[in-house]
């Protein structure tokens, strides 16, 4: 409704606009008499001027004025009175049928094209409905501005900010992400890997070179968490950026001796650390390599009924290999959802929580634009911390 009120309005000020111009007064259509009688003195002047110069005689001077005052006097009361009438009267009537025609059609026409261009009956979409609808069918950057109205009205919601830094990495937005991860820091220093997350989005920044800042933050993570493998790799690699290749041999070593064989950033890892010690000077050693397609499947039959034969150690033996095949198979094939949740929840129920929060970690950073499964992740870790704060 207030639209439309809106509309009416501006349409009355543009009729206004056309309309005023041509309400002209009627007297201003009416021929001045008094022109007429200006233009009678300055010719009698000028007769009386011809006269003292001796151009006329008095005679012709006085007949020039008579002829010059029945010319005033037949004017004003017969053809210029007339003529005035006649074309005030054509005017005015011109004039008001012209003003009733754009009275009319002005907001006939502007209402016509509205309807016709326009989309008068569609509501509104505001960004208060956007932010409310449901996000399965709205656009990433939609469901980003949701999250950020959220967050705006709850800024030290830790989870929120954790869903939102992957996806502003996605979005190729590293400063925000940057940001969105030392929120998360600040409120959640526990969070897992949280100091490589926000090192890993500086490296976006700078094209991949590892600053001190960032690589004080890798070392702030081993520190807590001695197996981040991220952490370990971008350590390696600030060595082999700074020139110190025997030291950066040593380090991708250990880092590849220490990682499972399917991560996929194994074979990078490799190249990096053939090149350092290629650098270095330093030959490399032969080591086996396990024979391909030799990775451990889900349990047989066999497998089964043995387990129930065994005493609780050797079970849970058993059951740790089991669940290192599902993180293997996750770690070559990370678009299965479902088994990262049967990953971190396994490992809980091992009571290997670390293990379960990198699983987590390596989870959003695989399905970093899935802000519902993101979300879900994020519950499990404030779970784990409320099951860690009970012990």
């Amino acid at each position: 409704m207030t639209f439309w009120i809106l509309a009416a309005i501006l349409a009355f000020i543009a009729t206004l606009c056309v309309v005023m111009p041509l309400a002209k007064n009627k007297d201003e259509l009416v021929p001045d008499i008094q022109l007429d009688k200006a233009l009678y003195r300055a010719r009698i002047n000028e007769i009386d001027q011809d006269l003292k110069l001796g151009r006329i005689s008095s005679q012709q001077a006085e007949a020039a004025k008579s002829e010059e005052g029945r010319k005033l006097i037949s004017i004003a009361k017969f053809e210029k009175a007339d003529e005035a009438q006649s074309t005030s009267a054509r005017s005015i009537n011109f004039y008001r049928v012209l003003q009733g025609v754009c009275l009319i059609s002005i907001p006939i026409i502007s209402l016509s094209l509205y309807l016709f261009l326009g989309s008068p009956f569609i509501p509104d979409q505001s960004l208060a409905s956007r932010i409310s609808a449901d996000p399965a069918g709205q656009s990433l950057e939609e469901n980003v501005s949701r999250v950020e109205a959220h967050l705006a009205k709850s800024p030290n919601d830790a989870s929120g900010w954790a869903v939102l830094a992957p996806v502003y990495t996605r979005m190729n937005r590293f400063n925000d992400a940057a940001n969105a991860w030392s929120r998360v820091l600040q409120l959640n220093p526990k969070y897992p890997e949280v100091r490589s997350m926000i090192a890993e989005a500086l490296l976006n920044t700078t094209g991949g070179v590892v600053t001190k800042k960032a690589r004080d933050l890798f070392l702030a993570e081993l520190k807590i968490n001695p197996a981040s493998a991220k952490s370990r790799y971008y350590i390696a690699l600030s060595l082999s950026q700074e020139g110190r290749f025997e030291e950066a041999s040593k380090s991708w070593q250990l880092l590849i001796d220490g990682t499972n064989p399917q991560a996929p950033w194994l074979a990078t890892a490799k190249q990096y650390r053939d090149d350092a010690m290629k650098r270095s000077g330093i030959k490399p050693s032969p080591k086996l390599e396990l024979p391909k397609g030799a990775i451990t499947k889900g349990p047989t039959k066999e497998q089964i009924l043995a387990a129930q034969k065994m005493n609780d150690k050797d079970r849970n033996l058993m059951i740790q290999s089991m669940v290192d095949g599902l993180a293997e198979k996750l770690n070559a094939d990370p678009s299965d959802q479902q088994g990262w949740l049967r990953l971190i929840r396994a490992y809980n129920v091992l009571g290997n929580n670390q293990s379960a929060k990198s699983a987590i970690y390596t989870a959003i950073n695989a399905h970093a634009s899935d802000v519902r499964f993101i979300a879900s992740l994020n519950e499990i870790q404030q779970m784990m911390e409320k099951q860690d704060k009970q012990k």
